[in-house]
């Protein structure tokens, strides 16, 4: 059976957050999300550079998925770039800028990042985490803070005759 792919690139203008576990208030009556509205804002900023086509499709790939045969697998690339901190020398930036030097210094964990956008990306491009088959994320320095992000899909066949619906 062929498989299909269906490819999104979705960027962030703006600095990575990592995730943070869920915190307690005094007596641990209550819990909240620390990034709760940074997340809620991501998902709206990705949701609008998804197009129309896009969305219809991934509403039939998940749709489709409880028949024969019919499984999704999604492969997700994330690139965070951190800003360059202000005191460094301008020798020090032009290492950081050519990739001679990544980010390591209490700037978050790349293991964080990447949960923040997958859990940022349930309900907008999958339904369940079961079907994320491959990661791959990675920090770099630049001027500009960003978070690059190229989801893979890929489906099978199948839903050839139900795509052209749309």
């Amino acid at each position: 059976m062929e498989k299909n792919e269906l490819i999104i690139n979705l960027v962030h203008n703006g600095e990575p957050k990592p995730y943070a576990r869920q915190r307690f208030t005094f007596r641990g009556k209550h819990s909240y999300n620390p990034r709760g509205d940074y997340m809620l804002d991501l998902k709206k900023e990705f949701n609008s550079q998804i197009s129309e086509e896009q969305k219809n499709l991934i509403k039939l790939i998940i749709n489709n998925q409880d028949k024969k045969d019919n499984d999704y697998y999604v492969e997700v690339e994330g690139d965070f770039y951190i800003k360059i901190p202000t005191a460094d020398s301008k020798k020090l930036r032009e290492k950081k800028l050519s990739g001679e030097y990544k980010p390591t210094v209490s700037r978050g964990d790349v293991d964080n990042y990447i949960k923040l956008i997958l859990d940022v990306l349930h309900d907008v491009v999958y339904d369940d985490d079961r079907h994320v088959t491959k990661i791959i994320s990675e920090k770099h320095y630049a001027e500009e803070p960003k978070v690059e992000l190229r989801i893979k899909i890929q489906y099978n066949g199948v839903m050839n005759n139900e795509k052209e619906k749309c």
